[in-house]
């Protein structure tokens, strides 16, 4: 696995240094290389990316717009995510997955079909190593999959604006061993019922795979707020 300082190193590149700063940061946040809350200093981030603090200032307020970055009374942080919070991205992903599974299941080639079984089979693996970092990865790449094959970009770009918030959901929805065995099979439910075009079975399942992470997540909310000694 690359380490922090990797994942942030900018190469020499003919994109400009905000942008690749924009990417790297953006990329490190969604692989929640950083914790929900956790405090973006403008020079340790400059040092690591090996640019100047006024290209990091300039990312910082970029991802801030995207909603990856928050302002505290310290500075800035990576985004945080209530329980409220959960319970909205849960209800929007409800509607906005199902939608992109029909659409999947009636506009994606087949060379799309085939990329969706492959990214499957890619988080079928990376569930059995027990690596978060490569489950969110694979997850990522499995959803990139679907929406492009759904083909409306705007749904993708709603659902791309939620990402950092729903990396950490994922992470802790995927905390514990037990949900990830049925996390893989109803993802695997899903590629059934789009492999066979059934569009509304499709959706169905998908409904069903948020609405059981988003117990799973809620759960662990609720067990950080439990008093010490306090019945669960």
């Amino acid at each position: 696995m690359k380490t922090l300082d990797e994942v942030l190193r900018i190469p020499n590149e003919r994109l400009t240094l905000k942008q690749q700063a924009i990417d790297r940061l953006r990329q490190a946040i969604l692989e929640s290389r950083f914790a929900p809350g956790e405090r973006l200093v403008e020079r340790t981030l400059g040092d690591a990316m090996g640019v100047s603090r006024t290209a990091v200032r300039e990312a910082l307020c970029h991802l801030e717009a995207e909603g990856l970055v928050e302002s505290g009374p310290r500075g800035p942080r990576v985004a945080q995510v209530t329980a409220d919070d959960a319970r909205a991205i849960y209800d929007a992903r409800e509607v906005l997955e199902a939608a992109a599974c029909r659409w999947f299941a009636e506009r994606a080639t087949k060379a799309q079909l085939t990329q969706l079984d492959e990214a499957a089979d890619a988080l079928d693996v990376a569930f059995a190593t027990g690596d978060m970092h490569d489950i969110l990865t694979c997850t990522r790449n499995f959803y990139h999959v679907l929406l492009e094959g759904a083909g409306n970009p705007v749904v993708e770009s709603m659902l791309f604006g939620l990402q950092a918030k729903v990396s950490h959901l994922r992470a802790l929805s995927m905390s514990g061993t037990a949900r990830r065995p049925q996390s893989m099979q109803e993802i695997r439910s899903i590629v059934s019922a789009l492999r066979k075009r059934d569009a509304e079975r499709a959706a169905t399942m998908s409904i069903r795979h948020v609405r059981s992470a988003r117990d799973t997540a809620l759960r662990h909310f609720s067990d950080r707020i439990q008093p010490p000694g306090g019945s669960k």
